[in-house]
């Protein structure tokens, strides 16, 4: 069955829907980065980028999936460049088309690398002329782990079979069984923002819960996935609703970790507590039910790029106070799901412990007698 929601929802930061995790990096090494995905693309011969190309275009679905499929891909694939291995598949497995125009397709798979909890990624399109005259449009992108990880897979599937009727699914198959471990279900669903989505969109009158007169298409998708069927009046209800209220998901972890940093900054000033800082970006990421990763700190900046003070994210009893001419950083990592960070085997990459959806920003900041200077301000 076609069938990862940007963990990401959706994202990566991103991430999700990246949706991916969250993967912490440095301005030195930007410039690296940027090459990797060059000589990335580089490497594929014409054919290669072609068939990409052809599969990123999801030609048969409206503008607001079109560009919601292609931001999830885009962002999956850019984060994990790395770590995936090119598509390999021959060229008439990429694409699909019957010799009579009534069904064409796309398939895009990457393994990934022997140092990456990823096993592979799959996006799909499928598009099928039914003899009763109705189209069936099937989008999905899928992300399956590997055994150095017990986090859940992770699906996003969107299937159309007329222009104001939409079934979307969004699940985290999981990889342990629940009843016997009630921890691993808190962990990845109960502490995740998955279900919280789901009752936020319910609370539209086109919007119920989907339960599929298969029992095949049931049991491919696990208890706690979200089935949705969206019937609109018209396809332009349609089109506003995944426009404004399925996508902003995907975006919104994004402008809570920037309102985090800014409210931080906000507060600080001679004598101010540096506790401060964690319990307003704490207090903030509560509001919206997201993770504040605790692994990861902001620092003093001086002689020595990483000294002291140790500024944490988090609420936090430690002492000590922001003083005149003081130069540090503040940089706030918040998840739609776990805050506990996994380092890959290069030493370098850092994933959220359930792949789900992260974002983090980081400012630099001076201490004055009249509050902060943002240093990096651009």
């Amino acid at each position: 069955m076609a069938m990862i929601f940007c963990n990401t929802l959706l994202y990566s930061s991103s991430p999700f829907l990246s949706p991916l995790p969250s993967i912490r990096s440095k301005p030195s090494r930007f410039s690296k980065r940027v090459l990797t995905v060059q000589a990335q693309f580089q490497s594929m011969d014409q054919n290669d980028l072609l068939l990409r190309q052809k599969f990123m275009e999801f030609p048969y679905v409206s503008p607001s999936r079109r560009e919601l499929m292609a931001d999830l891909m885009s962002t999956l694939e850019d984060r994990l460049h790395s770590q995936l291995l090119p598509c390999s598949l021959p060229t008439d497995v990429r694409n699909f088309k019957n010799p009579n125009g009534s069904a064409e397709a796309s398939l895009h798979i990457r393994s990934g690398e022997k140092s990456s909890p990823i096993d592979f990624v799959i996006g799909s399109w499928i598009h099928v002329k039914i003899p009763t005259g109705v189209s069936l449009n099937i989008t999905s992108i899928s992300a399956f782990l590997n055994s150095s990880t017990e986090a859940p897979n992770f699906v996003v599937e969107l299937i159309q079979s007329s222009p104001t009727s939409l079934v979307l699914i969004l699940d985290l198959p999981h990889r342990k069984d629940l009843v016997r471990h009630p921890d691993y279900l808190q962990t990845f669903y109960q502490d995740t923002a998955l279900d919280t989505h789901r009752q936020s969109l319910l609370k539209l009158p086109e919007i119920k819960p989907y339960v599929s007169p298969s029992l095949f298409v049931r049991s491919a998708f696990s208890p706690t996935a979200s089935m949705l069927k969206i019937d609109a009046d018209e396809g332009e209800r349609l089109e506003e609703i995944l426009r404004e209220h399925v996508s902003p998901a995907a975006k919104q972890v994004l402008e809570v970790t920037k309102e985090s940093l800014d409210k931080a900054i906000s507060i600080c000033g001679p004598g101010v507590e540096y506790k401060k800082i964690g319990k307003i970006i704490h207090d903030h990421a509560d509001k919206y039910k997201y993770g504040v990763v605790r692994q990861f700190v902001g620092h003093g900046v001086g002689r020595v790029f990483h000294a002291d003070p140790v500024v944490l994210h988090f609420r936090n009893n430690e002492a000590g106070r922001m003083v005149l001419n003081q130069t540090f950083t503040i940089e706030p990592m918040l998840t739609i799901g776990s805050r506990k960070p996994i380092m890959w085997d290069d030493n370098w990459t850092v994933v959220t412990e359930d792949a789900s959806l992260s974002a983090q920003f980081e400012h630099t900041i001076l201490i004055t007698k009249d509050g902060a200077e943002i240093l990096t301000d651009c």
